[in-house]
């Protein structure tokens, strides 16, 4: 595929799965993604396995799938597969711009401020199937200190 039809796979599908190493073992889960800047978006809480492994190993690769069937009924799949360094964003202009995009893309608004509104907060995959974030979970989104809880992964 060239990076266009790539690009649409990436735009287009709801989830994927992150790969990493833990140790010397190979280590994968699945996560909710946004695709911008021709980057991938992944967000984690600020504990966690996953931030753990990239702390100490931040080689990743990220796949995503395509399922279709055509006119003759059989199951076919467009995959991409992306390899590189994960990078945690700190930036918080760039993470809230980011989190406007999943916003987007899983809860249905057009804007980070709007989901977190909702009365049953914003409808964000966990662990890459759709489904709503409890209340008390978003109260654990911010600390005490007024910083964001969750970490913005970059591919």
């Amino acid at each position: 595929m060239d990076n266009a039809e790539c690009s649409k796979v990436l735009s287009s599908v709801e989830y994927g799965n992150l790969a990493m190493i833990d140790g010397e073992k190979p280590y994968q889960v699945p996560v909710s993604y946004a695709w911008m800047d021709g980057k991938v978006y992944v967000h984690s809480s600020p504990k966690g396995h996953k931030l753990e492994c990239l702390r100490k190993n931040p080689n990743v690769c990220f796949q995503t799938a395509q399922y279709f069937r055509d006119d003759k009924n059989r199951v076919d799949w467009k995959s991409v597969i992306i390899t590189g360094k994960a990078r945690i964003v700190e930036d918080m202009p760039t993470v809230i711009g980011i989190m406007r995009k999943f916003a987007d893309n899983y809860a249905g608004v057009s804007s980070f401020h709007e989901a977190m509104k909702k009365k049953d907060g914003p409808a964000v995959p966990k662990g890459g199937h759709p489904g709503n974030i409890p209340k008390p979970a978003q109260n654990d989104m911010m600390s005490k200190d007024g910083k964001f809880g969750l970490v913005i992964i970059e591919i």
